[in-house]
């Protein structure tokens, strides 16, 4: 029977396994997302975090396992279907990944342009609009190189956000940030979930960040090679049943008493 609570699940993986040539990473990871949520996949360097956000996003095919993404599998859907799922996410990377010789408002109005019959005018008033959203309104004539790192990060959301997207992911969106910078943009993240009533799934190994925003936190562990626990960051730095998710988690504390 279906459970009521299958309908809020916007993002499934199950039995999940994932590397390079048969070469395993990580395997037998099975989580379920529900709208809304922030979630933040942590563990060590090398451990597989990108790479599982990279299959996750059809970038790469898993070695093993399914990925649901609003109850359809990505990985064994036609193409047509794969398109229409695409549509439905939006993916940010360290450097914002914007084209160099376009515009801001340009870059913005990519996805617009590929994927909707929308006329310029409305692809403009949508791109002002998503550019408000993260603070960049003011920039949109401005070339990616006449920016900073930050506001590129804030131009590369902007660009995720053009088609309205259900499910927000982020590629260690505070690397090279300050911590000012840093902890602006996790608010920022914040209120794009509230506003846009997104569910978000971030890579990330800034504990502040994830201390911050999430609700769950996927901890990684590239020794056992699969999941080492889930769930509230600070319930599972108090009493997860794994020592390396405790010290990880708890690595700040570790820091301050040193």
């Amino acid at each position: 029977m279906k459970n009521a609570n299958d309908s809020q699940i916007v993002l499934s993986l199950k039995d999940l396994t994932i590397g390079y040539d048969n070469k395993i990473i990580m395997e037998n990871i099975n989580l379920d997302v529900r709208r809304g949520e922030i979630i933040s996949i942590l563990g060590q360097s090398g451990c597989g975090k990108s790479t599982l956000l990279k299959n996750i996003i059809g970038l790469y095919t898993p070695l093993k396992g399914s990925i649901l993404i609003f109850g359809r599998d990505l990985i064994c859907c036609s193409e047509y279907r794969r398109r229409v799922m695409m549509k439905k996410m939006g993916i940010t990377y360290q450097s914002g990944a914007l084209l160099g010789s376009l515009s801001i408002a340009e870059n913005v109005a990519l996805p617009l342009e590929e994927h909707t019959r929308k006329t310029k005018s409305e692809i403009k008033r949508i791109v002002m609009e998503k550019l408000e959203m993260v603070g960049m309104d003011k920039y949109a004539d401005y070339m990616p190189s006449e920016i900073s790192g930050g506001m590129k990060k804030r131009a590369g959301l902007a660009r995720a956000l053009a088609l309205n997207p259900e499910l927000l992911f982020f590629d260690e969106p505070s690397a090279g940030l300050d911590p000012i910078s840093s902890a602006e943009f996790d608010s920022l993240i914040k209120s794009i979930r509230d506003r846009a009533n997104a569910t978000v799934v971030l890579v990330t190994h800034e504990l502040d960040s994830i201390f911050a925003i999430s609700d769950r936190v996927v901890v990684l562990d590239k020794t056992i090679k699969t999941v080492a626990d889930i769930g509230d960051p600070r319930e599972l730095r108090e009493n997860s049943a794994s020592e390396f998710v405790r010290r990880l988690l708890g690595r700040n504390n570790l820091k301050r008493q040193e």
